[in-house]
Parts: structure tokens; C-alpha cells; sequence
């Protein structure tokens, strides 16, 4: 999702003629966005290859989980990481990563924003320029309300890795917002963008009339 939203903040501010920042060139952009790909796929790679013994590990668990629903036993449970240095260094490589995709949706957006507000060129019309300004305006609400789907789950696991924490009834509840993020996506994508919108309020009065 981060690799994604810079992805779409990185064509905006390349999208913009004036921009000293733009990446014109194709490879350049293949690397750039290689690069973030890797990141966010490889940074987990070592935990995968020391996976703990899920059948020791599953009565290891059983002291945290004094109440487990039944799912536990009868289920195939699989246990990602169990040792807290591998907690940590998940918890850690999260927020890096986090902060290292964060900077450059920060940077690329305020490109956009620098050269479509308040640097004036005469070389871009007034019209291209307004409808560059209202498809980065949807574009930030786009990236705004599924980010707030993530962050907060990620900032609420987070912390309770590093306090050794577990409620379940929360847990279970940011894994719920955790997976609204798609949903919430596509409902931002088709009230914001306006060929989107009007499709829909077309399509709504079709079967209005219809009725």
C-alpha cells in the first residue's frame, strides 16, 4: 500500500512540466520503484527463514492465552514469530520502512504542491493547472483515509510488542480495521475523482427512473 500511494504521488509530481524533481526517464522509475517493492517484500525474509517450531511454540502461547477460543486446538494456528528479538526487529523494520516511504510520499506531494500553487509558470494553462490541482486534491484523499486504516493498527501493535501487551478483544478489532483499508479505498476513489463519481450518480438515477 505505502509502495503504491508513492507510486501515485510520484506520477503527479512527474506529471507537472516545471518540476526540477520529475523523473523523465522510464528506467529511472523502474529502479525508484524496484527499490521500494524490495523493501517492503525482502525486510521480512529473515523471519520466514527462522519460523519457530509451531508445536511448542502453540503450548508456549497457551501462558498469554489463558482463555483460548477453540479454534486454537482444532485449527491449523500458524505462529509468524514467537521470540522477542524477532518482535522487535519486525516492530522496528515496520517503522523504518514506514518512515522511509512516508518521507518520500511527503516529498513528492509537496512538489506538487509547491509547483501548482505557488510557483506561477507561464508555460502551463491556467485550465491544465486547475485540473491538475483537483486530481491531487482526490489523489491525497485517496491516500489519507486508507493510511488511517493501517496506521493505526500498526501504531497499536507496535507498542504493544514493545510493552509485551495482548488484549484480544483490541487485537481482533485492528485486524478488522487493519483489513477495511480496500474497502474504504474504493469508496474514496469513486466519490472523489469526478469521472467516478458522475458514472455512479448516472447510474443511480438510471435505476431510480428505472423504479
Amino acid at each position: 500500500m505505502g509502495s503504491s500511494l508513492v507510486s501515485l504521488f510520484e506520477n503527479r509530481s512527474s506529471a507537472i512540466g516545471e518540476n526540477r524533481f520529475r523523473m523523465s526517464r522510464k528506467g529511472l522509475r523502474l529502479v525508484h520503484n524496484g527499490v521500494n517493492w524490495s523493501v517492503c517484500v525482502l525486510y521480512s525474509v529473515p523471519v520466514f527463514a527462522n519460523l519457530p517450531d509451531q508445536a511448542s511454540t502453540k503450548m508456549e502461547l497457551l501462558g498469554d492465552l489463558p482463555c483460548p477460543t477453540e479454534e486454537f486446538f482444532t485449527a491449523d494456528v500458524f505462529i509468524f514469530v514467537s521470540a522477542y528479538n524477532w518482535k522487535m526487529y519486525m516492530t522496528l523494520a515496520t517503522v523504518c520502512i514506514t518512515a522511509f516511504l512516508g518521507v518520500q510520499i511527503v516529498f513528492f506531494i509537496g512538489c506538487c504542491m509547491y509547483y501548482l500553487y505557488f510557483k506561477k509558470t507561464p508555460t502551463t494553462s491556467l485550465q491544465t493547472r486547475n485540473r491538475q490541482k483537483v486530481f491531487l486534491r482526490g489523489s491525497i484523499a485517496q491516500g489519507v483515509v486508507p493510511l488511517i486504516c493501517l496506521l493505526i493498527p500498526v501504531v497499536y501493535c507496535s507498542t504493544s510488542i514493545v510493552l509485551n501487551y495482548y488484549n484480544s478483544a483490541i487485537n481482533n478489532l485492528m485486524v478488522l480495521m487493519f483489513s477495511t483499508h480496500g474497502f474504504f479505498t474504493e469508496i474514496v476513489i469513486l466519490m472523489v475523482h469526478r469521472p467516478y463519481r458522475r458514472f455512479i450518480l448516472q447510474l443511480a438515477g438510471r435505476k431510480m427512473s428505472m423504479l
